[in-house]
């Protein structure tokens, strides 16, 4: 114990009482831990950040729950994860809360990462299309610009 702790519990003939009084002190900064954890989870989005760093936020949220005694079962944690996509990647929610038989998170977290990957494929092709485009438009063959 620290010596604020220790100091506040000094006052106590038996250990029964000091442990109730710390119990009733500590509660109620447990129970603020817990509907902080807990908002968190039901707020979080994805944004900028990318699958992998998202997932891990969201496992380190609900590893925190477990910590305060109240642990997350799978089909909640996925479907905060799920909750907080942005909506490119409704295809894969769409499918995912589609089916029958439940995926384990890491299956999930697989998914995401292949949609992930593929969209940023196409944002590559696409800024590609787009500057052979702007080039393309450009270039007229056999304009002369000539200055008066």
């Amino acid at each position: 114990m620290n010596e604020t702790i220790l100091g506040s519990s000094a006052q106590y003939d038996s250990s029964y009482e000091a442990w109730r009084a710390l119990e009733q002190r500590f509660a109620s900064q447990s129970k603020a831990r817990l509907l902080q954890i807990k908002s968190q989870l039901s707020t979080i989005q994805k944004g900028n950040l990318s699958i992998t760093d998202y997932c891990d936020k969201v496992k380190i949220l609900a590893d925190s729950l477990s910590t305060t005694g109240h642990p997350l079962d799978d089909s909640d944690l996925i479907m905060h994860l799920l909750n907080g996509l942005g909506p490119e990647y409704d295809p894969v929610v769409v499918h995912v809360t589609s089916l029958v038989d439940n995926l384990s998170l890491e299956s999930i977290q697989s998914l995401l990462l292949t949609h992930e990957s593929r969209l940023e494929r196409h944002c590559t092709l696409s800024d590609s299309s787009s500057k052979m485009t702007t080039n393309l438009s450009r270039y007229t063959p056999g304009y002369r610009s000539y200055a008066p």
